[in-house]
């Protein structure tokens, strides 16, 4: 199973919020989103993941949006860092939705398995992209770069 985690950060109003292109798969499933966040998330989740889960948490979540039409949200984003119950292993759930009706409606839910180790390394790319000096982040599994 081929897992990955690509991000693409556009210019926008930077240093304080941030553009991202969202892109993941498991190698099965894939899906992507654009969002919109506070550029400070990106150090959160690089505290979060770099010594997962040895942090205190076992769980970490990065939610956006809603999917609730009377919020009126232009999209939802949910990436859900676990530990799997019994295990060694942990998992990256992710669900994305464009909020749009009709044709252009996009829903992907799928989770994504890894070790710590390799959220570590995660977090580890997150500290580096939280510079907002390079544009795009690639993750699968213990390898990853900023380019």
């Amino acid at each position: 199973m081929k897992k990955l985690i690509k991000i693409v950060r556009n210019s926008y109003e930077e240093p304080y919020h941030i553009n991202l292109i969202f892109n993941a798969s498991n190698g099965e499933t894939s899906g992507q989103l654009e969002i919109y966040d506070h550029a400070e998330k990106l150090k959160i989740l690089a505290d979060a993941l770099e010594d997962f889960p040895f942090n205190s948490k076992n769980a970490f979540l990065w939610e956006l949006g809603s999917e609730n039409p009377k919020d009126n949200f232009a999209f939802y984003f949910k990436c859900e860092f676990s530990l799997i119950k019994h295990s060694s292993e942990c998992f990256i759930r992710i669900r994305l939705n464009n909020n749009r009706n009709g044709i252009e409606k996009s829903i992907s839910e799928f989770s994504i398995r890894c070790y710590p180790t390799e959220l570590n390394k995660l977090g580890k790319l997150f500290r580096e992209f939280s510079k907002l000096e390079k544009h795009t982040l690639i993750w699968n599994g213990l390898e990853g770069k900023i380019k």
